[in-house]
């Protein structure tokens, strides 16, 4: 059995399992090669050159490329609401710079409010493109990118798993026949886990009680993304507490009832788009649009009341699975 391999990137924990160390080293690679180019914070980035030369044709590399086009097709198959353009929304929200000194820089924020706030009216405070207009041109045969001015991009909320994605799929023409990669707690896997020929995978208490609110056992091509309005929250100065996954109708961050979303597909870049849509939509809109749109795709979610809603067909990715009806918070009030 191969020794699990970790390592850090994209602001996040890797860790990848069940292949040799050479296929291990080679994700490293892949996944660093693309943080030096997706980066909207680095000043070398590619993604920072096209924010910084509006109306300017800026060519850029093919894995670059690739990752914008595929950005544009998730905006136009979500109607705009998985969105790659606010990073303005981004930055008036201070998200600004790296996480980490986002974090040392705010107040902190009491997770249990994320419970107890109740949903109040969003305000936009920048203008988000409409469903219908794209801010980014693309030139294949320059393989260059034109982005209108007023607008910045922030591809933080495909990159990850797009990069995992990528990777996995090279090993897999490779002929590596089995094998994991996490990304922070999203997750890509191929074949069959050496030992118990299941892989195991568990899904956070997104409140941070150290334990699972479900666990799947899946064999085969499956892909795993959690988007969580907890994990990746801060207090900006003089505004309530803020999260990163913006809602493109307002600007803001998204203000549902839903704290946390893992969704199940094929694909981890697909997961992580439509795990996000579903935590902008809520429970009572998401769900239903989800099971319409993409049927093949499942899902488990976490409400603000604790209460853990579960798609009904879960059974084409997991061999067995066990999901808990509630989360037990330590604090009862909300």
């Amino acid at each position: 059995m191969e020794t699990p391999f970790a390592f850090q990137a994209m602001n996040t924990d890797f860790l990848v399992d069940g292949v040799s160390e050479t296929a291990a080293i080679s994700v490293q690679e892949r996944v660093r090669a693309a943080e030096s180019m997706f980066s909207r914070f680095a000043p070398d980035s590619e993604i920072n050159r096209i924010n910084h030369m509006t109306e300017e044709w800026t060519a850029v590399s093919p894995l670059t490329y690739d990752l914008l086009f595929d950005a544009v097709a998730a905006f136009r198959a979500t109607e705009g609401l998985f969105n790659p353009f606010l990073g303005l929304a981004m930055n008036k929200l201070g998200y600004d710079r790296s996480f980490e000194l986002v974090q040392k820089d705010s107040v902190q924020v009491d997770v249990n409010g994320w419970r107890r706030r109740e949903t109040g009216e969003n305000r936009p405070i920048v203008e988000s493109p409409t469903r219908s207009i794209i801010p980014l041109e693309l030139d294949p045969q320059k393989q260059a990118a034109k982005l209108r001015s007023g607008f910045a991009l922030d591809v933080g909320g495909i990159a990850k798993g797009w990069t995992a994605q990528r990777a996995a799929d090279g090993l897999m023409a490779q002929g590596v026949r089995s094998g994991l990669i996490d990304a922070g707690g999203d997750v890509v896997l191929w074949g069959k886990e050496a030992k118990q020929e299941v892989w195991g995978i568990g899904v956070a208490d997104p409140m941070g009680s150290g334990e699972d609110i479900a666990d799947l056992w899946c064999e085969g091509l499956t892909a795993m993304a959690t988007s969580s309005i907890v994990k990746r929250s801060w207090q900006a100065p003089g505004q309530v507490a803020v999260h990163h996954i913006i809602d493109s109708r307002t600007g803001v961050s998204a203000q549902s009832d839903l704290l946390q979303v893992t969704v199940l597909a094929r694909d981890l870049s697909v997961a992580e788009q439509y795990a996000k849509c579903l935590i902008v939509l809520g429970s009572a809109i998401g769900f239903p649009w989800i099971t319409k749109r993409q049927p093949n795709l499942a899902y488990i979610g976490v409400g603000r009341d604790g209460l853990i809603r579960v798609s009904d067909n879960l059974d084409l990715y997991a061999k067995e699975w066990e999901v808990k009806k509630h989360v037990e918070w330590n604090n009862p009030k909300h």
